[in-house]
């Protein structure tokens, strides 16, 4: 069977561990039928960018040798990715609520789900390749759990279209590494370093002063110091 038929739904796995993952500091300052909804509806929209994306890939196979149609394909794609998130979470109960971040990243997450049944296509698992496509596959995930954090952020602060700009510009520059990857898998490791330093970055430093408060945050780091203490033990 096609490994990328089976991480399909075997990508609800590691799906769902990010999203434990990434509401864990953030407990009680969200609605869970709000995360689950946002999670579910991005799957569903993940699955019809994904085929739109995919279609349009496959009718232009010379983005493989051209360098400016990769960058324009980039740009495109990145542009598409950032509106279909911002459509979602521009609806009007989420203006002028912070907690929109989160549900963009849960937004973000269920929208990268789909992507192992492109990339693991055709793919043995068990290989250099396979690794290298299982690590796209994740941080891909990460990298839309984080825009979708930004632009929900934007949409809660009442600055969407700043934040959009932002999430388009990060995602101009992720699209042609994952593209490059596809042919060239030792840049995985390029895209890896982007997308989870990019997803550590937004939730340990950017998105904490708005959505944790100071007291909180403080008790965080003191947990963090104790953890490194321990550990030098």
């Amino acid at each position: 069977m096609d490994p990328g038929l089976v991480f399909g739904p075997l990508g609800l796995v590691p799906a769902i561990f990010l999203l434990y993952i990434t509401l864990g500091p953030y407990e009680n300052k969200f609605k869970d039928n709000i995360v689950f909804l946002s999670f579910i509806g991005g799957m569903i929209l993940g699955t019809i960018v994904l085929l739109l994306q995919g279609s349009f890939l496959a009718s232009i196979p010379s983005y493989r040798t051209y360098f400016n149609i990769l960058l324009l394909i980039a740009l495109l794609f990145s542009i598409f990715d950032q509106l279909a998130k911002l459509i979602i979470l521009n609806l009007p109960r989420f203006h002028t609520d912070i907690s929109t971040a989160i549900y963009g990243a849960a937004l973000g997450l269920g929208l990268g789900t789909p992507i192992g049944a492109l990339i693991l296509r055709g793919i043995d698992l068990i290989s250099i390749q396979g690794a290298a496509g299982i690590s796209l596959v994740l941080s891909f995930m990460l990298f839309q759990s984080a825009t979708g954090a930004l632009i929900g952020l934007g949409v809660g602060k009442g600055k969407k279209w700043v934040y959009f700009f932002y999430s388009v510009i990060l995602g101009a520059i992720f699209w042609p590494l994952l593209l490059l990857s596809l042919i060239y898998y030792t840049l995985s490791v390029l895209v890896v370093l982007f997308a989870v330093g990019f997803y550590i970055y937004m939730h340990n430093v950017f998105l904490p002063p708005f959505l944790l408060d100071r007291k909180t945050r403080k008790s965080k780091r003191r947990q963090k110091t104790k953890r490194k203490l321990l550990g030098k033990i």
